[in-house]
């Protein structure tokens, strides 16, 4: 899942609206033993976006800024969208 940010909530620091970004699809609660400790894959909430998670075709989603990650233009979309 890529696109552009249209907008971000109250807190978020590391997006901006015109942002290039990519969605990472492999999230985690990120607040248990196992997710603090860099094994988030290991989380008993770790869910895949697109897939146990709704939404990779929709024209606008919601998702957690942890799991937005910025792109540049080097790549078009379909070329970062295989980078996970």
């Amino acid at each position: 899942v890529c696109g552009i940010v249209a907008s971000v909530g109250p807190g978020v620091e590391n997006l901006k609206p015109g942002d290039r970004v990519i969605v990472a699809p492999g999230q985690a609660c990120g607040d248990c033993n196992l997710c603090r400790g860099g094994r988030d894959s290991l989380c008993a909430n770790f869910r895949i976006f697109g897939f146990q998670i709704q939404g990779g075709f929709c024209e606008h989603i919601v998702t957690d800024a942890r799991h937005t990650l910025v792109v540049s233009s080097a790549l078009d979309y379909s070329e970062w969208a295989a980078m996970p």
